[in-house]
């Protein structure tokens, strides 16, 4: 079985020596989830 989507480029990185394409499309998601968790924390400490 196969990985497909972005599952594969971790899979293929290390051959494609693309290690950085990897760590951004790890980053990226991760930063966003932070960044909005933060955001609804702080309009909840306005709002009340």
């Amino acid at each position: 079985m196969r990985a497909g989507g972005v599952g594969i480029l971790p899979l293929n990185a290390p051959r494609a020596n693309r290690l950085g394409a990897v760590a951004t499309v790890l980053l990226v998601p991760v930063t966003e989830v932070l960044t909005a968790e933060s955001l609804s924390m702080w309009l909840r400490n306005v709002v009340r």
